[in-house]
């Protein structure tokens, strides 16, 4: 399997509760795609 790094290029906080946080994450892929 080859080897897949994603960089981070922002993320947003979508939702914060007691249990469960939820964020959204946008990354730049190897083949340059987002």
């Amino acid at each position: 399997m080859s080897d897949l790094k994603e960089s981070t290029i922002s993320t947003a906080v979508v939702y914060t509760g007691d249990f469960l946080d939820v964020r959204r994450d946008e990354v730049l892929l190897p083949n340059g795609e987002t």
